[in-house]
């Protein structure tokens, strides 16, 4: 089975897959859309003369943004034209990032420059984006 990755700004009318708007790419690896987030509205209180500590949990749990990689590999002639056009969908824009693997979804900003990973002559180039979470991954409905 084949499994498709997509994302979707606002501004786009549609869904855009990323290995068919991409020239010769295959997705290598999509690392930090399970689980959740560093919960980050609970706090412990210690103190010398205790032996316990005492710990306050909010109501509603607030998670911590996520780190999500993407692993993106480039083939042939047409590499660096599908990385611009790559960063030219993700770069200053907020996207919905979906796959029809995990089947989750989750609202991404670039925040990091991306690194190569490989660098394979005449065969593919590897690269690593770096995402931030804007929202909660959630199943995709």
């Amino acid at each position: 089975m084949k499994y498709e990755f997509f994302i979707k700004r606002e501004q786009d009318l549609s869904a855009i897959s990323l290995e068919k708007y991409l020239f010769d790419t295959r997705i290598v690896s999509v690392k930090g859309l399970e689980g959740s987030g560093d919960p980050k509205n609970i706090y412990e209180e210690s103190f010398a003369e205790q032996t316990k500590t005492n710990v306050y949990i909010s109501d509603v749990i607030a998670d911590d943004t996520k780190t999500v990689e993407i692993t993106i590999a480039f083939f042939g002639c047409t590499c660096y034209t599908s990385m611009n056009r790559f960063m030219q969908l993700v770069r200053n824009y907020e996207f919905e990032y979906w796959d029809t693997y995990r089947n989750l979804t989750a609202k991404l900003v670039w925040n990091k420059a991306p690194i190569t990973e490989k660098d394979f002559p005449n065969e593919a180039l590897q690269i690593k984006y770096t995402f931030k979470t804007t929202t909660d991954v959630t199943i995709k409905a």
